[in-house]
């Protein structure tokens, strides 16, 4: 098969960063490659980037459908350390996040608006000082943006 190195890479790269077997995903990708033969215009690109293309995106596809957690830092990168959410928060930050999800509905309620202010009102009663209110909430905000 024409390619069939580029199939091999590609799944290799999925299977470094997810827990799908490589067999998995080279068939996956060798379905998506078939696909892309039928959808290639040689007008418009090279039938390698159109199938790099093609198969990248399938192999996406299938491990959101499967309900794998990978992080892709970009289409190149062989392999990626995946550490969860949770863990890259620092101390105060986490604490801001269980304020909020001990009582969620009521910061919902309050809206953007109300709810950062009720937080620090909370922190204030708590003995935290300005500095270290703002630093965590920023940390929070740049975390989920």
């Amino acid at each position: 098969m024409e390619n069939e190195n580029l199939l091999k890479k590609i799944a290799s790269s999925f299977a470094s960063t997810t827990n799908v077997s490589f067999d998995d995903l080279f068939q996956e990708a060798s379905l998506a490659y078939f696909e892309a033969l039928r959808t290639y215009d040689p007008s418009k690109a090279v039938l390698s980037t159109h199938a790099w293309h093609c198969v990248s995106n399938r192999l996406k596809n299938y491990v959101k459908k499967e309900n794998i957690n990978v992080v892709f830092v970009d289409d190149y990168e062989q392999s990626v350390t995946v550490t969860p959410f949770w863990e890259q928060l620092s101390k105060d930050a986490m604490t801001v996040a269980e304020i909020v999800l001990d009582s969620p509905m009521e910061f919902l309620r309050l809206g953007k608006t109300h709810a950062p202010k009720k937080i620090k009102e909370i922190l204030i009663e708590e003995g935290w000082d300005k500095k270290k209110i703002q630093r965590s909430l920023s940390e929070l905000h740049i975390a989920f943006s």
